[in-house]
């Protein structure tokens, strides 16, 4: 079977279930295949040494209502917003500010 999940002859879906451990593809015919071990593989991207796994975290920050709120008096850049809040990411905690506009993520000075 190849990686697609749509059979050609019959114009559906490959359905996958899980059956004694194995894995096969059934249509809405009734028909079954095996899988194969290609067809178990899960994308999984490294993240170890990226800042990737603090994008998501830092473009949600500002609307996670356990994140703590601070004045700052400079503001945010992208709209002036006075009230920022922050998080506390990496091995060093380093503090690093955002606002909702998205436009602020900086860092502390401290």
């Amino acid at each position: 079977m190849t990686t697609s999940n749509f059979d050609e002859s019959t114009q559906s879906l490959w359905v996958p279930v899980i059956e004694k451990n194995k894995l096969y593809f059934n249509n809405k015919y009734g028909d079954k295949k095996e899988g194969t071990p290609e067809n178990s593989l899960i994308y999984e991207k490294d993240l170890t040494n990226s800042d990737d796994k603090y994008n998501h975290i830092l473009n949600v920050a500002s609307y996670n209502p356990v994140n703590p709120i601070q004045y700052i008096e400079e503001g945010c850049s992208g709209c002036g917003s006075k009230y920022l809040k922050y998080v506390r990411i990496g091995e060093q905690q380093n503090v690093i500010y955002v606002c909702p506009c998205l436009k602020n993520k900086k860092n502390s000075e401290k």
